[in-house]
């Protein structure tokens, strides 16, 4: 689904954190990952840290790696 990126990434964190909603990993994963394949930075940087810590997906380095390079190349800083 392609719609507003931030909206994608507010609702993953929501269930990421279990705020407001049962925290559910692979719920958070799924909506912070749309919000990613549209570039959003945060949730790359999200989504690499869940890729590090096997949260909602799998354990993945290289993929951290990778969505940690993006983010970095369009500016995040955490």
């Amino acid at each position: 689904i392609q719609c507003h990126a931030g909206a994608q990434y507010q609702l993953g964190d929501l269930f990421d954190k279990g705020k407001g909603v049962k925290q559910d990993y692979t719920e958070a994963a799924k909506w912070i990952e749309q919000a990613t394949s549209q570039g959003h930075i945060k949730a790359q940087y999200q989504l690499a840290q869940m890729h590090i810590h096997g949260q909602g997906v799998p354990k993945d380095f290289a993929e951290a790696a990778q969505l940690y390079r993006s983010a970095t190349n369009q500016g995040h800083q955490n």
